[in-house]
């Protein structure tokens, strides 16, 4: 590029004798561009663009980080989850804009539930509509089972709760569509760590494990485990029988008792076994109830003078346990043995009531006891899967009380060595090992004992094995852990010989005295007294002996002690 100055040579040769002489004038000119040339130079446009990008690139990056953030805080962060129960299990992770993100199915009904279902984007009450008719076209929910659990998770508890009100709403009315009459359950939680350590432990859902604190909670009888593999439809028929409401726990519409035979059979089957009608009744009460692996109806009342209490199976109706004693006052008469019916004649009376024969029983024990200021036969006797207990009243013959209850069938057993073998589980000890443990702890070999007996049960929340035998004149009774092989419970008593007898009251000068009952039941227990931390002896003066109580190391013991002889009728140790 030429100079300013060559550029006026050269001008200054290009128009040299021209006339008018007209250089002055365009050499004025050109000075004059070249000082708007130079003025202009410092604000040049290319420094500006080298300014304003040093700028504007750290706002823009971080408005750039800014709306991506929103966007996904807005589509791809959980905002909160909503879990629904039947016995299908499942949770859908929602997002501010009330788009499912993801779904966790907790069991195989539930996977059977979404099937081929890709509800992943869609909003949260189309989802609810698809879940629920699947359960409904799958069975799940029905007329028979119709109660479904929702719970959601929110850390803002106002949002959660209308959001739960709102999902109760919509999934009754969903139900009332399918013309079906549902029980919704609804529930706001936030973080707990027990209550998800009980959900881990038991493979269900935090929702669930919450409802099941709070049963238990209003009745202390029932065990987590044993409830954890019900439905929510079984949860809820439990509930509805203890009336205290839950707080936080919206309760629409009734469970249903369908698959049951209700509350009315149930009474009918009862009252018609006892022979009582309508109008004898006095008092009732009936209670839907958990025990020992089956749901039944507690019937209990009170009619022409006696109290009566039934367990029936909801399922089928049978009588599980029955029992039956006298409301009015003790006879308290009778003390001389000359006034008393006798053994035969006792018997005779149970077993007419019982509506059998002596010629069928293969065991059949009585024994004369004082029970509530009165002399009573005690007689106990097992026929057809039953086992049967009378008390009869010594002198009268009036019948004071019946129980009837189903038990194992080994005990119908002649007194031989047997063992009923479980097959093992996986991850169970065995029967085998289960009958070591307990014949070392006895100090026993297999060939040393007599009817040994050993079976699987689920007691204590968990699988145990049950291991009885006989041996010198002692009934032997070991619980064994069926996971970790630990004695949970040690149960040994004099066995019980047929025929009557008598009780001797003996002045306390005959009798070994309080400080060597204790002194006998340490020593066989292996203890000093300053090792256990409670101590407690009663005299048992009806029954001849001293009931010796104490803990230590985590573990309960109770023995009775001959209170002459000081020999061990009985001791029993269980977990503390």
């Amino acid at each position: 590029m030429k100079s300013n100055e060559s550029i006026q040579q050269s001008i200054k040769r290009s128009i040299e004798g021209s006339v008018p002489d007209v250089l002055p004038a365009i050499l004025r000119q050109i000075q004059a561009q070249e000082e708007v040339s130079i003025m202009e130079q410092p604000i040049y446009p290319h420094k500006k663009r080298l300014f304003l990008p040093k700028v504007l690139l750290p706002v823009a990056a971080a408005l750039l980080i800014f709306l991506g953030a929103w966007f996904g805080w807005m589509h791809w962060a959980t905002d909160f989850v909503v879990a629904f129960d039947v016995n299908p299990s499942l949770a859908l992770s929602v997002n501010r804009q009330e788009k499912v993100m993801k779904i966790e199915t907790r069991n195989e009904e539930a996977v059977t539930v979404l099937a081929d279902m890709d509800l992943n984007g869609v909003k949260l009450d189309v989802a609810v509509i698809a879940l629920i008719g699947s359960m409904v076209r799958n069975g799940y929910l029905s007329e028979i089972k119709n109660s479904i659990l929702v719970t959601v998770e929110d850390r803002d508890s106002v949002k959660g709760q209308r959001l739960q009100e709102r999902l109760s709403d919509e999934i009754a009315a969903l139900l009332d569509g399918f013309s079906l009459h549902g029980s919704v359950l609804s529930q706001t939680m936030t973080r707990d760590r027990e209550r998800e350590q009980s959900a881990k432990k038991y493979g269900i859902s935090e929702g669930k494990a919450s409802l099941i604190r709070e049963l238990i909670a209003r009745d202390p009888r029932i065990q987590f485990a044993d409830v954890a593999h019900l439905s929510i439809n079984d949860l809820n028929l439990l509930l509805s029988t203890r009336a205290e409401a839950i707080p936080g726990l919206d309760v629409k519409g009734q469970a249903s008792s369908k698959a049951y035979i209700g509350q009315e059979k149930a009474r009918s089957i009862a009252l018609s076994h006892a022979g009582v009608s309508e109008s004898d009744i006095t008092k009732i009460e009936i209670e839907f109830d958990y025990e020992k692996g089956r749901m039944v109806y507690e019937v209990e009342f009170h009619a022409k003078g006696m109290e009566f209490d039934y367990d029936i199976d909801a399922s089928d109706g049978s009588i599980l346990k029955f029992e039956s004693k006298a409301r009015n006052k003790p006879h308290e008469g009778g003390s001389n043995a000359a006034d008393y019916i006798g053994v035969s004649r006792a018997e005779s009376i149970a077993l007419a009531h019982a509506g059998l024969q002596k010629s069928m029983m293969t065991k059949l024990e009585t024994e004369l006891e004082r029970e509530k200021g009165r002399m009573i036969y005690d007689i106990e006797f097992v026929y057809d899967g039953y086992e049967y207990e009378y008390a009869i009243d010594a002198v009268t013959g009036d019948i004071i009380s019946v129980e009837k209850k189903k038990v194992r069938s080994s005990d119908t057993t002649p007194p031989v060595t047997t063992t009923t073998t479980p097959q093992k589980q996986e991850g169970y000890i065995g029967a085998e090992n289960a009958e070591a443990i307990a014949l070392k702890d006895a100090g026993l070999s297999r060939e040393a004992v007599n009817r040994l007996d050993t079976e699987l049960e689920h007691e204590y929340g968990r699988m145990i094995y049950e291991v009885q035998f006989i041996h010198g004149g002692f009934e032997y009774e070991y619980d064994i852990d069926a996971m970790s092989g630990k004695i949970v419970k040690v149960e040994k008593e004099a066995k019980k010989t047929g025929g009557s007898s008598n009780t001797t009251f003996l002045p306390s000068g005959q009798r070994i005295g309080q400080g060597r009952a204790e002194e006998i039941a340490l020593t066989h227990a292996g203890f000093l007294r300053g090792d256990v931390r409670k101590l407690e002896t009663e005299f048992k003066a009806h029954k001849g002996y001293y009931e010796v109580e104490f803990k230590v190391g985590g573990w309960e013991y109770e023995y009775k002690i001959d209170s002459v002889t000081g020999k061990i009728l009985e001791w029993e140790k269980e977990r503390d």
